[in-house]
Order: structure tokens, then C-alpha cells, then sequence
């Protein structure tokens, strides 16, 4: 248990998968396991408890990364998953409570299957803002 606590406390401080196997001593698939177990851990708990939330101004806003390789060199032959994957995010503009995400491609898919998980959270009819660079201030 003090191994695993010393991985997510490493994780959660930024240090990459390899150099937390590194630090640790344990192998990197270890650590990946580890992480990916409680993130599915931390995904049920948020979808459990953010529920009926009376958030009367969320801010909304968009972070952009990638999945194995940038957009532009992504081939017919790999992955859909593969290229350009957005977070989005709703953050109640007061508490700063994250109040639902979604990770997927910038298409109209995704951006409905966001709007209506965050639908689903709140009990009030919110002002909604885009917020520039909010992910940067958490």
C-alpha cells in the first residue's frame, strides 16, 4: 500500500509514468496499471457525487493534446483514437468545482455527449462563459 500511495502521489505532482517507475522502483507497467485502476476509481467517485449541482455561473473552455502523434501525420491505417484529442471542461466559476469533462475529438459528437453529461449534473439553469485559459489557473 505505501508503494502504490508513493506512484499516485508522484503522478499527481507531475513526474511522467517513467520517471515515477524510476523514482519508485517499480516497472512501468506497474505504474500504469496503478494509474489507470484509480483514475476509473476517481471517474466513478466524480460521476457518483456531482450531481445536482446549483452552480448559477459555470465556465466552460477547451485544453487540446494528442493521442500517440499530432493530426497531421495520422495515416488511414491507425487508430481512430490516434491525432488531436480535446479536454473539455465545465468549472463552476465560483468554487472552481469541476463539475463534468469530456475527453474526445473537436466534433459535434463530442461536444453534444458534453453538454448533456453536464445537463445531466446541474439542478438550475446556469450563465455559461468560455473561459480562456482556465486550465491554467486550476
Amino acid at each position: 500500500m505505501e508503494t502504490r500511495v508513493r506512484v499516485v502521489a508522484a503522478l499527481c505532482e507531475g513526474n511522467s509514468i517513467r520517471a515515477t517507475a524510476r523514482m519508485i522502483g517499480v516497472d512501468k507497467e506497474t505504474v500504469m496499471v496503478l494509474a489507470l485502476r484509480v483514475g476509473e476509481g476517481c471517474a466513478r467517485l466524480h460521476n457518483r457525487m456531482m450531481r445536482d449541482i446549483a452552480a448559477h455561473v459555470i465556465q466552460i473552455d477547451e485544453m487540446w493534446s494528442y493521442i500517440q502523434k499530432k493530426e497531421a501525420r495520422v495515416t488511414e491505417k491507425d487508430p481512430a483514437e490516434h491525432g488531436s484529442a480535446y479536454l473539455f471542461v465545465a468549472i463552476d466559476a465560483n468554487t472552481k468545482l469541476a463539475i463534468s469533462f469530456h475527453v474526445g475529438k473537436r466534433e459535434d459528437g463530442s461536444t453534444w455527449d458534453f453538454v448533456a453529461d453536464l445537463r445531466s449534473r446541474l439542478s438550475v439553469v446556469p450563465h455559461v462563459t468560455r473561459a480562456t485559459n482556465i486550465l491554467k489557473t486550476i
